[in-house]
Protein backbone atom coordinates (compact mmCIF):
# COMPACT_ATOMS: atom_id res chain seq x y z
CA UNK A 1 0.00 0.00 0.00
CA UNK A 2 1.00 3.32 -0.76
CA UNK A 3 0.43 6.17 1.85
CA UNK A 4 1.11 10.10 2.09
CA UNK A 5 1.06 11.48 6.03
CA UNK A 6 0.30 15.18 5.93
CA UNK A 7 1.91 16.62 8.52
CA UNK A 8 5.71 16.09 10.60
CA UNK A 9 4.45 16.81 13.82
CA UNK A 10 4.68 13.81 16.04
CA UNK A 11 1.29 12.70 14.84
CA UNK A 12 2.93 12.36 11.84
CA UNK A 13 5.77 11.42 12.49
CA UNK A 14 4.25 8.50 14.35
CA UNK A 15 2.19 7.47 11.42
CA UNK A 16 5.01 7.73 8.53
CA UNK A 17 7.16 5.39 11.30
CA UNK A 18 4.17 2.99 11.53
CA UNK A 19 2.99 2.61 8.14
CA UNK A 20 6.30 2.02 7.29
CA UNK A 21 7.28 -0.85 9.79
CA UNK A 22 3.76 -2.52 8.46
CA UNK A 23 5.82 -2.74 5.37
CA UNK A 24 4.14 0.27 3.62
CA UNK A 25 5.39 2.77 0.95
CA UNK A 26 5.04 6.38 2.51
CA UNK A 27 5.78 10.22 1.53
CA UNK A 28 5.56 12.77 4.54
CA UNK A 29 4.54 16.13 3.20
CA UNK A 30 5.87 18.81 5.75
CA UNK A 31 5.00 23.14 4.79
CA UNK A 32 7.33 23.87 6.63
CA UNK A 33 11.05 24.35 5.45
CA UNK A 34 13.33 22.37 8.14
CA UNK A 35 12.30 20.79 11.37
CA UNK A 36 12.28 23.20 14.29
CA UNK A 37 11.39 23.26 17.87
CA UNK A 38 7.68 23.70 18.72
CA UNK A 39 6.01 23.44 21.80
CA UNK A 40 6.56 22.76 25.44
CA UNK A 41 6.83 19.40 28.07
CA UNK A 42 4.55 16.59 27.02
CA UNK A 43 3.63 13.33 29.55
CA UNK A 44 4.04 10.29 27.43
CA UNK A 45 1.70 7.48 29.50
CA UNK A 46 2.75 3.75 28.76
CA UNK A 47 0.47 2.83 25.92
CA UNK A 48 2.54 6.10 24.27
CA UNK A 49 6.05 4.20 24.96
CA UNK A 50 4.87 0.87 24.60
CA UNK A 51 4.54 2.56 21.01
CA UNK A 52 8.27 4.16 20.56
CA UNK A 53 9.36 1.14 22.04
CA UNK A 54 7.91 -0.82 18.68
CA UNK A 55 9.58 1.70 16.60
CA UNK A 56 12.87 1.53 18.85
CA UNK A 57 12.65 4.65 20.01
CA UNK A 58 12.01 4.63 23.35
CA UNK A 59 15.77 4.11 24.75
CA UNK A 60 16.40 7.94 22.79
CA UNK A 61 13.24 9.24 24.15
CA UNK A 62 14.17 7.92 27.19
CA UNK A 63 17.37 9.34 27.76
CA UNK A 64 16.11 12.82 27.27
CA UNK A 65 13.22 12.67 29.52
CA UNK A 66 12.57 12.86 33.15
CA UNK A 67 10.62 10.00 34.58
CA UNK A 68 8.46 11.20 37.49
CA UNK A 69 8.09 9.55 40.80
CA UNK A 70 4.36 10.20 40.81
CA UNK A 71 1.65 13.04 40.43
CA UNK A 72 0.36 15.12 42.90
CA UNK A 73 -3.03 16.91 43.01
CA UNK A 74 -3.55 19.82 45.24
CA UNK A 75 -5.96 22.07 45.90
CA UNK A 76 -5.92 26.13 44.46
CA UNK A 77 -7.06 27.43 48.12
CA UNK A 78 -4.23 26.22 50.59
CA UNK A 79 -1.97 23.69 48.68
CA UNK A 80 -3.45 20.90 50.54
CA UNK A 81 -2.63 17.52 48.80
CA UNK A 82 -6.16 15.78 47.37
CA UNK A 83 -3.95 12.68 46.00
CA UNK A 84 -1.07 11.39 44.33
CA UNK A 85 -0.49 8.58 41.94
CA UNK A 86 1.77 6.31 41.57
CA UNK A 87 4.20 6.89 37.97
CA UNK A 88 7.84 5.22 38.90
CA UNK A 89 8.41 1.74 38.63
CA UNK A 90 4.67 1.03 39.84
CA UNK A 91 3.67 2.13 36.81
CA UNK A 92 6.23 0.18 34.80
CA UNK A 93 5.71 -3.24 36.45
CA UNK A 94 2.13 -2.93 36.13
CA UNK A 95 2.22 -1.70 32.39
CA UNK A 96 4.74 -3.32 30.85
CA UNK A 97 6.38 0.46 30.07
CA UNK A 98 7.48 3.57 31.89
CA UNK A 99 5.92 6.74 32.44
CA UNK A 100 7.95 10.15 30.97
CA UNK A 101 8.25 13.62 30.81
CA UNK A 102 10.06 15.07 27.79
CA UNK A 103 10.46 18.15 25.18
CA UNK A 104 8.32 18.00 22.51
CA UNK A 105 11.38 19.28 20.24
CA UNK A 106 13.41 16.24 21.38
CA UNK A 107 10.31 13.43 21.08
CA UNK A 108 10.08 15.01 17.53
CA UNK A 109 13.94 15.16 16.58
CA UNK A 110 13.66 11.33 17.56
CA UNK A 111 11.12 10.71 15.29
CA UNK A 112 12.23 12.82 12.70
CA UNK A 113 15.65 11.38 12.86
CA UNK A 114 14.09 7.32 12.07
CA UNK A 115 12.54 8.26 9.18
CA UNK A 116 14.62 7.75 5.95
CA UNK A 117 14.98 11.25 4.41
CA UNK A 118 14.43 10.32 1.05
CA UNK A 119 10.49 9.64 2.28
CA UNK A 120 9.98 13.29 3.11
CA UNK A 121 9.04 16.41 1.11
CA UNK A 122 9.59 19.51 3.68
CA UNK A 123 8.43 23.05 2.30
CA UNK A 124 5.45 21.25 0.50
CA UNK A 125 2.05 22.72 1.09
CA UNK A 126 -0.98 20.79 0.62
CA UNK A 127 -4.01 22.74 -1.36
CA UNK A 128 -6.58 19.82 -1.44
CA UNK A 129 -7.25 16.55 -0.84
CA UNK A 130 -9.24 13.96 -2.95
CA UNK A 131 -10.30 10.40 -4.37
CA UNK A 132 -11.79 8.29 -6.41
CA UNK A 133 -12.58 4.90 -6.89
CA UNK A 134 -8.92 4.30 -7.63
CA UNK A 135 -7.24 6.53 -5.33
CA UNK A 136 -6.46 9.31 -3.09
CA UNK A 137 -5.18 12.41 -3.89
CA UNK A 138 -3.15 14.78 -2.32
CA UNK A 139 -2.93 18.13 -4.35
CA UNK A 140 -0.14 20.73 -3.42
CA UNK A 141 0.23 24.44 -3.58
CA UNK A 142 3.21 24.20 -6.85
CA UNK A 143 0.29 22.03 -8.88
CA UNK A 144 1.41 19.05 -8.20
CA UNK A 145 -0.84 15.85 -7.78
CA UNK A 146 0.25 13.10 -5.92
CA UNK A 147 -1.32 9.87 -5.75
CA UNK A 148 -1.67 7.28 -2.85
CA UNK A 149 -4.44 4.73 -1.19
CA UNK A 150 -4.07 6.60 2.10
CA UNK A 151 -3.64 10.08 3.12
CA UNK A 152 -3.36 10.53 6.44
CA UNK A 153 -4.09 13.62 7.95
CA UNK A 154 -1.60 14.83 10.69
CA UNK A 155 -1.27 18.69 9.71
CA UNK A 156 -1.85 19.72 14.09
CA UNK A 157 -5.18 21.43 15.86
CA UNK A 158 -5.87 23.72 13.07
CA UNK A 159 -5.50 20.99 10.61
CA UNK A 160 -6.43 22.64 6.86
CA UNK A 161 -6.68 18.87 5.66
CA UNK A 162 -9.36 18.11 8.08
CA UNK A 163 -11.09 21.12 7.29
CA UNK A 164 -11.46 20.41 3.84
CA UNK A 165 -12.84 16.96 4.20
CA UNK A 166 -14.87 17.63 7.07
CA UNK A 167 -16.05 20.63 7.43
CA UNK A 168 -14.68 23.61 10.02
CA UNK A 169 -16.49 21.88 13.00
Amino acid sequence: MRAIVVGAGIGGLAATLSLRRAGHDVTLVEQTPRFTEVGAGIQLAPNATRVLRGLNLLDAVAAQAARPADLSFRAWSDGAEICRYALGREVEDEFGAPYLQVHRADLQQALAAAVPPGSVRLNTVVAGIDQDEESAYVTTASGERLSADLVVAADGIRSAARRQLFGAD
